[in-house]
Protein backbone atom coordinates (compact mmCIF):
# COMPACT_ATOMS: atom_id res chain seq x y z
CA UNK A 1 0.00 0.00 0.00
CA UNK A 2 1.33 3.43 -0.94
CA UNK A 3 1.41 5.97 1.87
CA UNK A 4 -0.77 8.69 0.34
CA UNK A 5 -1.23 11.93 2.31
CA UNK A 6 -3.92 14.32 1.11
CA UNK A 7 -4.97 17.83 2.10
CA UNK A 8 -8.30 19.03 0.74
CA UNK A 9 -10.21 22.30 0.94
CA UNK A 10 -13.63 21.59 -0.60
CA UNK A 11 -15.27 25.00 -0.37
CA UNK A 12 -18.58 26.36 -1.58
CA UNK A 13 -17.01 27.69 -4.78
CA UNK A 14 -13.96 25.58 -5.54
CA UNK A 15 -12.36 22.25 -4.68
CA UNK A 16 -8.66 22.54 -3.88
CA UNK A 17 -6.56 19.42 -3.37
CA UNK A 18 -2.93 18.54 -2.57
CA UNK A 19 -1.66 14.97 -2.72
CA UNK A 20 1.72 13.51 -1.79
CA UNK A 21 3.11 10.00 -1.81
CA UNK A 22 6.45 9.19 -0.22
CA UNK A 23 9.28 11.39 -1.46
CA UNK A 24 7.43 12.42 -4.62
CA UNK A 25 6.55 16.03 -5.37
CA UNK A 26 3.27 17.40 -4.01
CA UNK A 27 0.54 17.35 -6.66
CA UNK A 28 -2.10 20.08 -6.72
CA UNK A 29 -5.49 20.48 -8.35
CA UNK A 30 -8.20 23.14 -8.32
CA UNK A 31 -11.60 23.11 -10.04
CA UNK A 32 -14.99 24.80 -9.55
CA UNK A 33 -17.38 22.91 -7.26
CA UNK A 34 -20.26 22.81 -9.71
CA UNK A 35 -22.28 19.96 -11.14
CA UNK A 36 -24.62 19.09 -13.97
CA UNK A 37 -26.90 16.09 -14.07
CA UNK A 38 -25.66 13.63 -16.71
CA UNK A 39 -28.84 12.91 -18.63
CA UNK A 40 -29.09 10.01 -21.06
CA UNK A 41 -30.05 12.37 -23.91
CA UNK A 42 -27.06 14.73 -23.55
CA UNK A 43 -25.33 14.91 -26.91
CA UNK A 44 -22.85 17.07 -28.80
CA UNK A 45 -19.18 17.24 -29.73
CA UNK A 46 -17.95 16.95 -26.15
CA UNK A 47 -16.69 13.70 -24.71
CA UNK A 48 -16.86 14.56 -21.03
CA UNK A 49 -16.33 12.31 -18.03
CA UNK A 50 -19.34 11.09 -16.09
CA UNK A 51 -19.20 10.39 -12.35
CA UNK A 52 -21.78 8.32 -10.55
CA UNK A 53 -22.58 8.11 -6.84
CA UNK A 54 -25.57 6.66 -4.96
CA UNK A 55 -27.52 6.12 -8.17
CA UNK A 56 -27.04 9.63 -9.61
CA UNK A 57 -24.79 10.64 -12.52
CA UNK A 58 -22.99 13.98 -12.80
CA UNK A 59 -20.58 16.05 -14.80
CA UNK A 60 -18.25 17.72 -12.30
CA UNK A 61 -16.20 20.93 -12.44
CA UNK A 62 -15.60 22.95 -15.59
CA UNK A 63 -17.11 20.23 -17.77
CA UNK A 64 -20.47 20.82 -16.07
CA UNK A 65 -20.60 24.29 -17.67
CA UNK A 66 -21.36 22.67 -21.03
CA UNK A 67 -24.73 21.44 -19.71
CA UNK A 68 -26.56 24.57 -18.59
CA UNK A 69 -29.97 22.89 -18.82
CA UNK A 70 -29.05 20.44 -16.05
CA UNK A 71 -26.69 22.73 -14.10
CA UNK A 72 -26.82 22.60 -10.28
CA UNK A 73 -24.79 24.24 -7.55
CA UNK A 74 -25.39 22.92 -4.05
CA UNK A 75 -24.24 25.58 -1.60
CA UNK A 76 -26.45 25.08 1.43
CA UNK A 77 -24.71 25.22 4.80
CA UNK A 78 -24.53 21.44 5.37
CA UNK A 79 -23.10 20.80 1.92
CA UNK A 80 -20.34 18.61 3.42
CA UNK A 81 -23.04 15.99 4.11
CA UNK A 82 -24.17 15.90 0.49
CA UNK A 83 -23.00 13.21 -1.92
CA UNK A 84 -21.59 15.87 -4.27
CA UNK A 85 -19.06 16.94 -1.62
CA UNK A 86 -17.52 13.48 -1.72
CA UNK A 87 -17.82 13.41 -5.50
CA UNK A 88 -15.36 16.33 -5.58
CA UNK A 89 -12.93 14.23 -3.55
CA UNK A 90 -13.45 11.34 -5.98
CA UNK A 91 -12.84 13.52 -9.05
CA UNK A 92 -9.65 14.93 -7.53
CA UNK A 93 -8.27 11.48 -6.73
CA UNK A 94 -9.05 10.27 -10.26
CA UNK A 95 -7.39 13.24 -11.95
CA UNK A 96 -4.31 13.05 -9.72
CA UNK A 97 -3.79 9.40 -10.69
CA UNK A 98 -4.28 7.71 -7.32
CA UNK A 99 -6.20 4.84 -8.98
CA UNK A 100 -3.55 4.13 -11.62
CA UNK A 101 -2.61 0.79 -10.03
CA UNK A 102 -5.62 -0.11 -7.89
CA UNK A 103 -9.35 0.68 -8.02
CA UNK A 104 -9.67 0.40 -4.22
CA UNK A 105 -7.33 2.84 -2.45
CA UNK A 106 -6.85 3.59 1.24
CA UNK A 107 -5.27 6.97 1.98
CA UNK A 108 -2.93 6.98 4.97
CA UNK A 109 -3.76 10.51 6.14
CA UNK A 110 -6.59 12.74 4.93
CA UNK A 111 -6.84 16.32 6.18
CA UNK A 112 -10.11 18.11 5.35
CA UNK A 113 -11.14 21.71 5.98
CA UNK A 114 -14.44 22.93 7.37
CA UNK A 115 -15.62 26.54 7.70
CA UNK A 116 -15.29 27.65 11.36
CA UNK A 117 -18.98 28.52 11.48
CA UNK A 118 -19.80 24.91 10.55
CA UNK A 119 -17.10 23.38 12.76
CA UNK A 120 -19.48 21.39 14.93
CA UNK A 121 -18.94 18.00 16.54
CA UNK A 122 -21.76 16.52 14.45
CA UNK A 123 -20.25 17.70 11.15
CA UNK A 124 -16.74 16.59 12.14
CA UNK A 125 -17.96 13.14 13.18
CA UNK A 126 -19.94 12.73 9.97
CA UNK A 127 -16.96 13.64 7.77
CA UNK A 128 -14.56 11.41 9.67
CA UNK A 129 -16.93 8.44 9.63
CA UNK A 130 -17.66 8.81 5.91
CA UNK A 131 -13.98 8.98 4.96
CA UNK A 132 -12.95 6.08 7.21
CA UNK A 133 -15.78 3.81 6.05
CA UNK A 134 -15.08 4.68 2.43
CA UNK A 135 -16.86 6.11 -0.59
CA UNK A 136 -17.71 4.06 -3.66
CA UNK A 137 -18.30 5.79 -6.99
CA UNK A 138 -18.37 5.19 -10.73
CA UNK A 139 -16.15 6.88 -13.27
CA UNK A 140 -16.78 6.26 -16.95
CA UNK A 141 -18.60 2.98 -16.26
CA UNK A 142 -16.02 1.57 -13.85
CA UNK A 143 -16.38 1.27 -10.05
CA UNK A 144 -13.77 2.77 -7.72
CA UNK A 145 -13.52 3.15 -3.96
CA UNK A 146 -11.42 5.18 -1.57
CA UNK A 147 -11.18 5.34 2.22
CA UNK A 148 -8.81 6.90 4.73
CA UNK A 149 -6.99 5.41 7.68
CA UNK A 150 -6.44 8.64 9.61
CA UNK A 151 -8.85 11.56 9.16
CA UNK A 152 -8.39 15.04 10.63
CA UNK A 153 -10.86 17.91 10.21
CA UNK A 154 -9.37 21.40 10.61
CA UNK A 155 -11.01 24.83 10.41
CA UNK A 156 -10.71 26.35 6.97
CA UNK A 157 -8.21 29.16 7.16
CA UNK A 158 -5.93 27.22 9.47
CA UNK A 159 -4.39 25.62 6.38
CA UNK A 160 -3.06 29.02 5.33
CA UNK A 161 -1.28 29.27 8.69
CA UNK A 162 0.33 25.83 8.30
CA UNK A 163 1.23 26.62 4.70
CA UNK A 164 3.17 29.66 5.88
CA UNK A 165 4.77 27.91 8.88
CA UNK A 166 5.73 24.54 7.33
CA UNK A 167 7.68 23.23 4.33
CA UNK A 168 6.55 20.51 1.93
CA UNK A 169 8.51 18.14 4.16
CA UNK A 170 6.42 19.06 7.20
CA UNK A 171 9.27 20.95 8.91
CA UNK A 172 8.99 24.37 10.57
CA UNK A 173 10.37 27.07 8.27
CA UNK A 174 11.55 29.50 10.94
CA UNK A 175 12.19 28.60 14.55
CA UNK A 176 9.61 30.13 16.91
CA UNK A 177 7.83 32.03 14.12
CA UNK A 178 4.71 29.97 14.79
CA UNK A 179 4.52 31.41 18.31
CA UNK A 180 3.73 34.90 17.03
CA UNK A 181 0.15 36.09 16.55
CA UNK A 182 -1.20 35.53 13.04
CA UNK A 183 -4.54 36.66 11.68
CA UNK A 184 -6.11 34.64 8.84
CA UNK A 185 -8.69 36.29 6.58
CA UNK A 186 -10.11 33.55 4.36
CA UNK A 187 -12.38 35.03 1.70
CA UNK A 188 -14.26 32.28 -0.09
CA UNK A 189 -17.28 31.94 -2.34
CA UNK A 190 -19.93 31.95 0.39
CA UNK A 191 -18.16 32.74 3.67
CA UNK A 192 -15.45 34.99 5.02
CA UNK A 193 -13.60 33.36 7.90
CA UNK A 194 -11.65 35.26 10.57
CA UNK A 195 -9.08 33.15 12.44
CA UNK A 196 -6.35 33.92 14.93
CA UNK A 197 -3.35 31.76 15.83
CA UNK A 198 -1.26 32.47 18.90
CA UNK A 199 1.60 30.26 20.12
CA UNK A 200 0.76 27.89 17.29
CA UNK A 201 -2.79 27.37 18.57
CA UNK A 202 -6.12 28.22 16.97
CA UNK A 203 -8.01 30.47 19.39
CA UNK A 204 -11.60 31.75 19.49
CA UNK A 205 -15.11 30.38 19.39
CA UNK A 206 -15.61 28.62 16.06
CA UNK A 207 -19.26 29.57 15.63
CA UNK A 208 -18.33 33.26 15.81
CA UNK A 209 -15.60 33.15 13.15
CA UNK A 210 -17.59 32.89 9.90
CA UNK A 211 -19.78 35.38 8.07
CA UNK A 212 -21.77 34.83 4.89
CA UNK A 213 -19.92 37.72 3.22
CA UNK A 214 -17.99 35.82 0.58
CA UNK A 215 -17.59 36.74 -3.07
CA UNK A 216 -21.06 35.36 -3.78
CA UNK A 217 -22.50 38.70 -2.62
CA UNK A 218 -20.49 40.52 -5.32
CA UNK A 219 -21.62 37.96 -7.90
CA UNK A 220 -25.27 38.45 -6.95
CA UNK A 221 -24.93 42.23 -7.38
CA UNK A 222 -23.18 41.75 -10.71
CA UNK A 223 -25.95 39.39 -11.73
CA UNK A 224 -28.55 42.03 -10.88
CA UNK A 225 -26.64 44.65 -12.89
CA UNK A 226 -26.51 42.41 -15.97
CA UNK A 227 -30.19 41.51 -15.73
CA UNK A 228 -31.16 45.16 -15.41
CA UNK A 229 -28.95 46.45 -18.22
CA UNK A 230 -29.12 43.59 -20.71
CA UNK A 231 -32.27 41.71 -19.72
CA UNK A 232 -30.32 38.47 -19.65
CA UNK A 233 -31.65 35.83 -17.28
CA UNK A 234 -29.35 32.79 -17.66
CA UNK A 235 -26.14 33.96 -16.00
CA UNK A 236 -25.23 31.10 -13.69
CA UNK A 237 -21.44 31.30 -13.78
CA UNK A 238 -19.94 34.80 -13.64
CA UNK A 239 -16.66 34.18 -11.80
CA UNK A 240 -14.61 34.73 -15.01
CA UNK A 241 -16.23 38.18 -15.41
CA UNK A 242 -15.07 39.07 -11.89
CA UNK A 243 -11.54 38.20 -12.96
CA UNK A 244 -11.65 40.55 -15.97
CA UNK A 245 -13.03 38.41 -18.78
CA UNK A 246 -15.62 39.88 -21.13
CA UNK A 247 -19.34 39.21 -20.80
CA UNK A 248 -20.83 37.99 -24.08
CA UNK A 249 -24.34 39.06 -25.07
CA UNK A 250 -26.00 38.81 -28.50
CA UNK A 251 -22.72 38.04 -30.22
CA UNK A 252 -20.84 40.96 -28.70
CA UNK A 253 -18.33 41.09 -25.88
CA UNK A 254 -18.98 43.59 -23.11
CA UNK A 255 -16.25 44.53 -20.64
CA UNK A 256 -17.60 45.26 -17.18
CA UNK A 257 -14.26 46.09 -15.57
CA UNK A 258 -15.38 49.38 -14.03
CA UNK A 259 -18.63 47.92 -12.70
CA UNK A 260 -16.81 44.94 -11.19
CA UNK A 261 -14.13 47.16 -9.63
CA UNK A 262 -16.76 49.31 -7.92
CA UNK A 263 -18.72 46.31 -6.63
CA UNK A 264 -15.57 44.68 -5.22
CA UNK A 265 -14.38 47.94 -3.66
CA UNK A 266 -17.74 48.51 -1.96
CA UNK A 267 -17.76 44.97 -0.62
CA UNK A 268 -14.23 45.10 0.77
CA UNK A 269 -14.43 48.53 2.39
CA UNK A 270 -18.05 48.48 3.55
CA UNK A 271 -18.49 44.84 4.60
CA UNK A 272 -15.19 43.05 5.18
CA UNK A 273 -12.85 45.74 6.55
CA UNK A 274 -15.21 46.94 9.33
CA UNK A 275 -15.75 43.32 10.38
CA UNK A 276 -12.00 42.68 10.56
CA UNK A 277 -11.40 45.74 12.72
CA UNK A 278 -14.27 44.83 15.04
CA UNK A 279 -13.35 41.16 15.46
CA UNK A 280 -9.60 41.68 15.83
CA UNK A 281 -9.72 44.80 17.99
CA UNK A 282 -7.09 44.53 20.69
CA UNK A 283 -5.00 41.99 18.74
CA UNK A 284 -4.50 43.38 15.25
CA UNK A 285 -1.65 45.69 16.29
CA UNK A 286 0.21 42.72 17.79
CA UNK A 287 -0.18 40.47 14.75
CA UNK A 288 3.02 39.46 13.01
CA UNK A 289 1.15 38.75 9.78
CA UNK A 290 -2.36 39.10 8.40
CA UNK A 291 -2.65 36.31 5.84
CA UNK A 292 -5.34 36.92 3.22
CA UNK A 293 -6.26 33.69 1.44
CA UNK A 294 -9.07 32.00 -0.46
CA UNK A 295 -10.27 32.64 -4.01
CA UNK A 296 -11.40 36.12 -3.00
CA UNK A 297 -7.88 37.13 -1.98
CA UNK A 298 -7.06 38.05 -5.59
CA UNK A 299 -9.34 41.07 -5.27
CA UNK A 300 -7.28 42.45 -2.37
CA UNK A 301 -4.01 42.66 -4.30
CA UNK A 302 -4.72 46.10 -5.72
CA UNK A 303 -6.59 47.53 -2.73
CA UNK A 304 -4.00 49.79 -1.14
CA UNK A 305 -6.57 51.34 1.19
CA UNK A 306 -7.53 48.03 2.83
CA UNK A 307 -6.31 48.10 6.44
CA UNK A 308 -3.94 50.87 5.34
CA UNK A 309 -2.46 51.22 8.83
CA UNK A 310 -1.52 47.54 8.71
CA UNK A 311 -0.12 47.26 5.17
CA UNK A 312 3.25 45.91 6.35
CA UNK A 313 1.50 43.04 8.13
CA UNK A 314 -0.62 41.91 5.16
CA UNK A 315 0.59 38.87 3.25
CA UNK A 316 -1.19 37.29 0.26
CA UNK A 317 0.21 33.88 -0.83
CA UNK A 318 1.19 33.37 -4.44
CA UNK A 319 -1.74 31.00 -4.96
CA UNK A 320 -4.15 32.17 -2.27
CA UNK A 321 -6.94 29.81 -3.33
CA UNK A 322 -4.61 26.83 -2.72
CA UNK A 323 -3.17 28.02 0.62
CA UNK A 324 -5.49 25.93 2.80
CA UNK A 325 -5.06 22.71 0.83
CA UNK A 326 -1.27 23.13 0.77
CA UNK A 327 -1.21 23.78 4.51
CA UNK A 328 -3.47 20.81 5.25
CA UNK A 329 -1.15 18.55 3.27
CA UNK A 330 1.94 19.90 5.05
CA UNK A 331 0.17 19.44 8.39
CA UNK A 332 -0.55 15.80 7.45
CA UNK A 333 3.10 15.25 6.52
CA UNK A 334 4.19 16.76 9.84
CA UNK A 335 1.79 14.52 11.77
CA UNK A 336 3.09 11.49 9.89
CA UNK A 337 6.68 12.33 10.82
CA UNK A 338 5.73 12.86 14.47
CA UNK A 339 3.93 9.51 14.53
CA UNK A 340 7.02 7.86 13.07
CA UNK A 341 9.24 9.36 15.76
CA UNK A 342 6.84 8.22 18.50
CA UNK A 343 6.77 4.71 17.06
Amino acid sequence: MKDWIAGMDIGFGQAKVCLKQGDSKVQTLCFPRIFAEAKTNNWGLNNHCVYGIDGDRFYVGEEALSYQDSFIRRDYRDYMKDKTYWLCVCKALVELGIFSENDNVRIKRLILGLAPGHYSKANITHMQRTARCGVEFAFNHKIYRFSAENVKILPQGSGAFFSEMLTDSGLVKESNSYKKIHGILDVGFRTTDFLIFENGQFIGEQEELSEDTGIRIVLEKLQSHIKKKYGKEEIEFLEPVLRGEAFEFRGEEHHLTNVVAQLISDHIYKRIEPEVLKRWEGRINRMSKIIVCGGGAYFFKNTNRFLKEHRKQIFIPGRPEMANAIGFCRYGIMQDKLHGFQA
